[in-house]
């Protein structure tokens, strides 16, 4: 049961990430875990970006195990404009774009994603409350 839910999860991440071409590059999407759907489209901005490259400045940390099964929450998918150059501890890759994780089950998470297409699914510490009131 798990390696299915497991499976459909990752199923709805990768229609989110690719479903990018239907949309403006810029755009960002908020998808309802519950509703299983895109609820909102938002414009990207100057300030997205900035608050994104300040965000993977906090990554404390791979995710080591994938329980990545929440059942309620958003997934925000944020294409990163210019791309972020992220060299620290755990990464030395060119983020391309990135999928936040948002769920009362679960501490928040981010799935980056780089110029290669290969995912990278983080821990991170920073205060993105004022982000989420601008953007959700």
């Amino acid at each position: 049961m798990r390696r299915t839910c497991a499976v459909i999860l990752w199923t709805l991440i990768l229609c989110l990430h690719y479903s990018g071409q239907a949309v403006r590059a810029s755009e960002i999407e908020v998808f309802d875990v519950v509703q299983g759907s895109v609820i909102k489209h938002i414009e990207g901005t100057p300030y997205v970006q900035q608050e994104m490259r300040n965000m993977v400045q906090t990554i404390t940390g791979m995710v080591k195990d994938l329980k990545i099964e929440p059942t309620d929450g958003y997934l925000v998918k944020i294409p990163l404009e210019p791309p972020i150059m992220i060299k620290d501890p755990y990464l030395n890759i060119l983020a391309e774009e990135l999928i936040l994780f948002i769920s009362s089950d679960s501490e928040p998470k981010l799935l980056l994603f780089s110029d290669e297409n290969q995912p990278y699914f983080v821990h991170f510490n920073y205060d993105f409350s004022f982000f989420l009131l601008n953007t959700i």
